[in-house]
């Protein structure tokens, strides 16, 4: 008896101790580790199969998520959590509508979820059924706010479908809508931008996105090129020019991320020549070495997919080491290079004068010469 109740005593512990450790490892997002715990499903709870389940889910196993879901479930578990996780695994296996069952339950179970009601207008929208996507994302922006993503996913399927105009109205009604402390609202900003620039081209519009999500994130340095487009496409050069010298400074400090630091130019125009763009960027760097390029602009083909010509302004020979003097030339598709009769002996170039040149150029305006003359300051 002795023995019996001894052996009892540490099955229990053990079986207790087990739970314990499942919760814990949960709780500390040791996910790996809760899976390669004791996993007989009679020594589980319900609470512990989901447990087991979301941790296969963020392991990114979705098969074996879904079948511990069905274990909590079949042990009693009936919340809208364990509905939402299982859609949400059963959509990554591409198993849609199941996912869209789940979703439809987790939304009876708990109908005033932001949450809830997103994945299921998210699950119509991979479906590409958009009249169903809009009718719950709508629905989940209209709730209090829980999270983000229904204030951008609702303008981003007009987004999506290129109505680009509806698109541009509904990322203002969430950009009212949400709660400005979620970074979402920064994803909202940079769309209202780049529509405002690309579609409306109302360049003060656009502006204004920029700066209000450069004021609630400072460290957004790429939207410093975004900025500098606009004001150079209202000829307002010299701010252009103060935005450019500002992020010049922070490449030079090193304080930029890894991936701007490693672009040494930076995009400040674009202008349409019969119908193709040319995008236009500025050095970063001082030209030191012959055919170092300053300025640089490329014409694109009637479909934005390829270069046909390079524009750009490049370093000369250092007959003179103190003059820094550029001359004006070009490279075809072909890889053919030309110069023109035109320079400058230092490096304060306005674009203005170098968008002059390459609007001449391709009008034939300006023809490529073997002489050169260089403006003197």
């Amino acid at each position: 008896m002795r023995k019996m109740t001894l052996l009892l005593m540490v099955c229990l512990f053990g079986n207790a101790l087990n739970c314990q450790d499942i919760k814990a490892l949960y709780e500390n997002e040791e996910y790996q580790s809760v899976i390669k715990s004791d996993l007989t499903l009679d020594k589980l709870s319900d609470e512990e199969c989901y447990m087991v389940g979301y941790s296969f889910y963020r392991l990114e196993d979705d098969a074996s998520a879904v079948k511990w879901y069905d274990h909590a479930i079949d042990k009693g578990l009936d919340d809208d959590n364990i509905y939402f996780y299982k859609g949400l695994s059963l959509r990554f296996a591409g198993n849609m509508d199941s996912a869209l069952e789940n979703f439809y339950r987790a939304v009876s179970r708990k109908p005033d979820s932001q949450r809830n009601l997103l994945e299921l207008g998210n699950t119509y929208f991979y479906l590409e059924d958009f009249e169903q996507a809009l009718k719950y994302l709508s629905e989940s922006r209209a709730l209090p706010y829980e999270l983000g993503m229904p204030y951008y996913q609702v303008p981003y399927v007009f987004h999506y479908n290129q109505d680009f105009e509806k698109a541009l109205q509904e990322y203002y009604i969430s950009a009212e809508l949400i709660d400005k402390s979620d970074p979402v609202y920064l994803e909202i900003l940079k769309e209202i931008g780049v529509l405002e620039y690309t579609v409306t081209e109302n360049n003060q519009a656009a502006i204004n996105a920029y700066n209000e999500l450069l004021r609630l994130s400072p460290q957004s340095y790429e939207i410093y090129s975004k900025l500098i487009k606009c004001f150079n496409r209202m000829n307002d050069t010299e701010t252009a020019d103060s935005l450019f010298n500002a992020y010049k400074t922070m490449f030079d400090a090193g304080i930029l991320p890894e991936e701007l630091m490693s672009e040494t130019t930076i995009a400040i125009d674009e202008f349409d020549w019969n119908n193709r763009m040319v995008i236009s960027f500025k050095s970063l760097v001082e030209p030191k070495e012959t055919l170092d390029e300053y300025y640089s602009a490329y014409l694109l083909d009637e479909k934005g997919e390829s270069i046909e010509v390079k524009f750009m302004t490049e370093k000369t020979l250092d007959l003179e080491p103190e003059i820094n003097r550029q001359l004006m030339c070009s490279r075809d598709k072909d890889g053919s290079h030309n110069t023109y009769p035109y320079g400058w002996d230092s490096l304060d170039i306005k674009y203005g004068e170098f968008k002059d040149l390459v609007l001449k150029i391709l009008n034939e305006e300006i023809v490529a010469g073997a002489s050169s003359r260089f403006k003197k300051e």
